[in-house]
């Protein structure tokens, strides 16, 4: 779920302050479940922020295709 908040916070962040962020580290991301939010997140990207993108193959909670989902959101986004 953190990784799920950070990618709102960072939707969230005015743009005059998106420059001091330099890039994000997101583990096991996946796309909000909220429509609201998913709504919110679809608006507010792509985020310029280069992000990292970290899954694990043999995970049960949070599927890979998850946070490839979230992943896409991101204009410079690397999955791991």
């Amino acid at each position: 779920q953190g990784s799920s908040a950070a990618a709102l916070a960072l939707a969230t962040i005015d743009a005059k302050l998106t420059h001091s962020i330099r890039f994000a580290v997101l583990v096991s991301g996946f796309y909000p479940r909220d429509e609201v939010l998913c709504k919110e997140l679809v608006t507010a990207s792509p985020f310029a922020i280069p992000t990292l993108h970290v899954c694990g193959e043999a995970d049960s909670l949070v599927p890979p295709s998850s946070t490839e989902k979230l992943a896409h959101l991101f204009a410079d986004a690397q999955i791991f």
